[in-house]
Protein backbone atom coordinates (compact mmCIF):
# COMPACT_ATOMS: atom_id res chain seq x y z
CA UNK A 1 0.00 0.00 0.00
CA UNK A 2 1.52 3.34 -0.97
CA UNK A 3 1.37 6.55 1.05
CA UNK A 4 -1.26 8.10 -1.23
CA UNK A 5 -3.59 5.24 -0.37
CA UNK A 6 -2.80 5.27 3.35
CA UNK A 7 -6.36 5.45 4.68
CA UNK A 8 -8.28 3.68 1.89
CA UNK A 9 -8.51 0.17 3.40
CA UNK A 10 -11.05 -0.04 6.21
CA UNK A 11 -10.68 -2.74 8.85
CA UNK A 12 -13.87 -4.35 10.11
CA UNK A 13 -14.86 -2.75 13.39
CA UNK A 14 -17.00 -5.67 14.57
CA UNK A 15 -16.70 -9.42 14.09
CA UNK A 16 -19.56 -11.46 12.66
CA UNK A 17 -19.81 -13.24 16.00
CA UNK A 18 -20.12 -9.99 18.00
CA UNK A 19 -23.49 -9.06 19.53
CA UNK A 20 -25.79 -6.57 17.84
CA UNK A 21 -24.71 -3.82 20.22
CA UNK A 22 -21.12 -4.11 18.94
CA UNK A 23 -22.32 -3.76 15.36
CA UNK A 24 -24.34 -0.68 16.29
CA UNK A 25 -21.33 0.84 18.02
CA UNK A 26 -19.10 0.02 15.04
CA UNK A 27 -21.59 1.63 12.65
CA UNK A 28 -21.52 4.83 14.72
CA UNK A 29 -17.76 5.31 14.10
CA UNK A 30 -17.26 7.29 10.92
CA UNK A 31 -14.24 6.76 8.70
CA UNK A 32 -13.26 10.37 9.36
CA UNK A 33 -13.33 9.80 13.12
CA UNK A 34 -11.20 6.67 12.85
CA UNK A 35 -8.75 8.49 10.55
CA UNK A 36 -8.47 11.30 13.10
CA UNK A 37 -7.78 8.73 15.83
CA UNK A 38 -5.11 7.06 13.68
CA UNK A 39 -3.38 10.41 13.13
CA UNK A 40 -3.50 11.26 16.85
CA UNK A 41 -2.10 7.86 17.85
CA UNK A 42 0.65 7.82 15.21
CA UNK A 43 1.64 11.32 16.24
CA UNK A 44 1.81 10.37 19.93
CA UNK A 45 3.92 7.27 19.26
CA UNK A 46 6.16 9.13 16.83
CA UNK A 47 6.76 11.97 19.33
CA UNK A 48 7.01 9.97 22.57
CA UNK A 49 8.20 6.57 21.39
CA UNK A 50 6.94 3.05 22.06
CA UNK A 51 4.59 2.36 24.92
CA UNK A 52 1.69 0.38 26.29
CA UNK A 53 -1.87 1.37 25.47
CA UNK A 54 -1.90 3.25 28.80
CA UNK A 55 1.34 5.11 28.00
CA UNK A 56 -0.03 6.07 24.59
CA UNK A 57 -3.35 7.18 26.09
CA UNK A 58 -1.48 9.47 28.48
CA UNK A 59 0.27 11.13 25.51
CA UNK A 60 -2.86 11.97 23.51
CA UNK A 61 -6.45 13.20 23.80
CA UNK A 62 -8.17 9.82 23.33
CA UNK A 63 -9.69 7.66 26.06
CA UNK A 64 -8.47 4.13 26.78
CA UNK A 65 -11.34 2.46 24.87
CA UNK A 66 -10.57 4.47 21.73
CA UNK A 67 -6.86 3.70 22.02
CA UNK A 68 -7.48 0.01 22.72
CA UNK A 69 -9.76 -0.29 19.68
CA UNK A 70 -7.58 1.59 17.19
CA UNK A 71 -4.16 0.08 18.00
CA UNK A 72 -4.98 -3.42 16.62
CA UNK A 73 -6.59 -1.82 13.53
CA UNK A 74 -3.34 0.09 12.99
CA UNK A 75 -1.33 -3.10 13.47
CA UNK A 76 -3.39 -4.82 10.75
CA UNK A 77 -2.55 -1.92 8.45
CA UNK A 78 1.17 -2.36 9.14
CA UNK A 79 1.62 0.96 10.93
CA UNK A 80 2.30 -0.48 14.39
CA UNK A 81 3.87 -3.66 15.70
CA UNK A 82 4.06 -5.55 18.99
CA UNK A 83 7.34 -7.49 18.91
CA UNK A 84 6.45 -9.37 22.07
CA UNK A 85 7.87 -7.26 24.87
CA UNK A 86 5.58 -6.30 27.71
CA UNK A 87 5.63 -4.33 30.91
CA UNK A 88 3.31 -3.98 33.89
CA UNK A 89 0.33 -1.71 33.35
CA UNK A 90 -1.47 0.33 36.02
CA UNK A 91 -3.30 -2.77 37.32
CA UNK A 92 -0.10 -4.80 37.53
CA UNK A 93 -1.03 -7.00 34.56
CA UNK A 94 1.39 -7.27 31.66
CA UNK A 95 0.70 -4.99 28.68
CA UNK A 96 2.26 -5.32 25.23
CA UNK A 97 4.47 -2.49 24.05
CA UNK A 98 3.41 -0.89 20.76
CA UNK A 99 6.00 0.41 18.28
CA UNK A 100 5.71 2.51 15.17
CA UNK A 101 6.48 0.06 12.39
CA UNK A 102 8.86 1.60 9.87
CA UNK A 103 8.80 0.62 6.20
CA UNK A 104 11.98 -1.40 6.55
CA UNK A 105 11.07 -3.07 9.84
CA UNK A 106 11.75 -6.80 9.68
CA UNK A 107 8.58 -7.38 11.68
CA UNK A 108 6.44 -6.34 8.69
CA UNK A 109 8.15 -8.77 6.30
CA UNK A 110 7.34 -11.97 8.18
CA UNK A 111 4.05 -13.87 8.46
CA UNK A 112 2.27 -13.01 11.71
CA UNK A 113 2.95 -16.47 13.15
CA UNK A 114 6.72 -16.03 12.74
CA UNK A 115 7.27 -12.38 13.56
CA UNK A 116 10.56 -11.46 15.10
CA UNK A 117 11.70 -7.89 15.23
CA UNK A 118 15.08 -6.24 15.42
CA UNK A 119 13.72 -3.37 17.49
CA UNK A 120 15.71 -2.62 20.63
CA UNK A 121 14.56 -3.98 23.96
CA UNK A 122 12.65 -1.13 25.63
CA UNK A 123 14.17 0.71 28.54
CA UNK A 124 12.35 -0.32 31.74
CA UNK A 125 13.25 2.75 33.79
CA UNK A 126 15.70 1.06 36.17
Amino acid sequence: MDDDDLFSWRPPRARNSDPDTSHLAAASVSDEMADAHYAILLGAIHRHGPGTMYDIKDQCSLDIQQVNKRLPEMERRGWLCRPGWSTAGPTGRQCKIWYECKRDCQYRKLPSSHRLCDLPVPYDGD
